[in-house]
């Protein structure tokens, strides 16, 4: 009897962990799929703050005469938090921005989103680069559990009168070309959103025939080779100043090749912004600011 029993027993339970097993292998399948469709609008959201971030990225900049300015950007994961642009005040004044937005990927990139547009309209009526840089930083400080705090330099190009007026506020220092001279750009204070009652200076550098001034984000001296050994300012700068006499499209390309070259194959860790603005020995006139009414 036991003989006899034993085969139907034998098949329900296999029935049973068939069943068992086919409930299991659904399970996976619909985890799997609930995946695929988080990933999809995981993708959609990047591409839009993809698309967002890129029309805030300037293809040319306004250049008064005997002005020529280049940039070049790359973001670690795609998208990123750095920002750059260029806004025309009038035809003799281009004001220039280089920001780092604190962090990177999607949530960096959606903080440059909220703080880029207010910066635009900021810039549309200030009466001095003390003012606009006050206001930047009181917006941040009352957003600031959307936009955290901005490391940002703010800078005037004045063509009336030969002059580049700037402000660095907490960022990485910029550099003055000049020769074989390299003058940092350090004059500023915190960055914006950082303190309640900032502090700023703001500094006015007479242009010359054949200057270029460089300004880039942190993404460029935290940049790591194969080793893990940082880029540093140390390095990066002689790469600049061997650079410097190159032509403005030809000094951010042969630059960019040479992070790519000190990178390998490396991670990028974080996003990278730079600006060159490169005063021409033609067309770049020197105005004698004793003559100015």
């Amino acid at each position: 009897m036991r003989s006899k029993n034993k085969q139907p027993l034998t098949h329900a339970k296999e029935a049973e962990l068939a069943k068992n097993e086919i409930a299991a292998k659904n399970i996976e399948l619909e985890k799997a799929n609930l995946e695929l469709i988080e990933k999809a609008k995981t993708d959609n959201d990047i591409q839009l703050a993809q698309r967002v971030q890129a029309s805030t990225i300037p293809i040319s900049f306004p250049e008064p005469k005997g002005i020529t300015i280049t940039h070049w950007y790359q973001a670690a994961l795609g998208i990123g938090g750095d920002f750059i642009d260029g806004i025309k005040l009038d035809n003799e004044r281009t004001l220039i921005v280089v920001g780092d937005i604190v962090g990177k990927g999607i949530q960096a990139s959606l903080r440059m989103a909220t703080f880029y547009p207010l910066f635009r309209l900021l810039s549309e009526s200030f009466e001095d680069l003390p003012d606009l840089v006050h206001k930047c930083s009181r917006y941040v400080l009352q957003y600031s559990h959307v936009t955290k705090y901005i490391p940002c330099i703010i800078g005037i190009i004045d063509s009336s009168t030969s002059t580049f007026t700037y402000c660095n506020a907490g960022h990485e220092i910029g550099y003055l070309l000049r020769g074989k001279e390299a003058i940092p750009l350090d004059t500023g204070g915190p960055p914006f959103g950082a303190d309640l009652e900032p502090e700023y200076s703001v500094a006015a550098i007479k242009l010359k025939k054949g200057d270029r001034i460089v300004f880039y984000t942190d993404g460029f001296t935290d940049l790591k080779n194969p080793d893990g050994h940082r880029l540093e300012q140390i390095r990066l700068l002689p790469i600049i100043q061997e650079l410097h006499n190159n032509e403005p499209e030809t000094f951010i390309e042969i630059l960019a090749e040479k992070l790519m070259q000190y990178k390998e194959h490396a991670p990028q860790a974080d996003d990278m912004a730079i600006i060159s603005i490169k005063v021409s020995e033609k067309d770049w006139v020197e105005i004698d600011s004793t003559h100015l009414g």
